[in-house]
């Protein structure tokens, strides 16, 4: 299979670290959903706590993206499919950060007016967001959705042209139990189209309720499809790096 796509170099320097950029994105995204209802309308201290860890998580995506793309570590398309969303939410979720940190909100409640706990009826009884940041995040919001048809076309046309990518190898436990059935193409396809459609409409959701109702149910069940798939693609890579020693792992077809 290698010497087929003239991958024989990835054989001595394949690195999968796509399962943490597939946590920091899941956790990224989810946040971002639990923050419009729970953080956005937040003292100023607490709002800045959530910009800090806005922050961190895209740290990690814009660092090990930047390296996604510019090394190829990993096979062929994988890079792109993988590595350029997780560019272009990492440093959207940096602008987010500072954009959160520095703009002042003055609905703001103070913090013997806050809950102490979320239930999943909260994220059904959306608020519209508070004015001011509703207008300072918009920017971010139209690069999000352009993002959002990138992420559509990358999940389609990892599925009709690239469909290794999506294949995980026989080797790999436990997902090599399905390797070669097609139930991941579908799984992969389907979370990239509703992450993409969501962050689509994310601009139409900042100041209508509805809208970002829509767009928080999209987002967040594609983000729990990541973070499925990403927990056991933990399990998966140490299966196929247990006895190997460091600077590569021999992938078989």
């Amino acid at each position: 299979m290698f010497e087929r796509y003239g991958f024989r170099h990835i054989m001595a320097n394949l690195i999968l670290y796509n399962t943490v950029m597939g946590l920091a994105a899941s956790a990224g995204v989810l946040l971002l959903v639990v923050f419009s209802q729970r953080g956005a309308r937040a003292p100023a201290d607490v709002r800045k706590a959530w910009a800090v860890v806005f922050g961190a998580l895209g740290t990690v995506l814009t660092v090990l993206g930047v390296h996604l793309n510019v090394e190829w570590p990993l096979l062929g398309a994988a890079n792109v499919i993988f590595g350029e969303p997780s560019l272009m939410f990492g440093v959207l979720l940096l602008a987010a950060a500072v954009i959160i940190y520095r703009t002042p909100v003055e609905e703001a409640k103070s913090l013997s007016e806050m809950d102490d706990g979320i239930s999943l009826s909260d994220l059904w009884d959306v608020e519209p967001l508070p004015r001011e940041l509703a207008v300072a995040l918009r920017p971010v919001a139209y690069v999000g959705a352009l993002a959002g048809v990138m992420v559509v076309l990358l999940g389609w046309g990892g599925a009709a042209f690239g469909e290794i990518v999506f294949r995980p190898p026989t080797t790999e436990w436990p997902t090599g139990i399905v390797a070669g059935t097609g139930l991941e193409i579908v799984y992969m396809t389907a979370t990239y189209t509703l992450l993409g459609l969501g962050a689509i409409l994310l601009p139409a959701g900042l100041h209508n309720p509805d809208r970002l109702r829509t767009a928080g149910v999209l987002l967040s069940v594609s983000a729990l499809l990541v973070l499925f798939i990403t927990l056991i693609s933990f399990l998966g890579h140490v299966s196929l790096s247990a006895g190997v020693p460091p600077g590569g792992i021999p992938w078989p077809p």
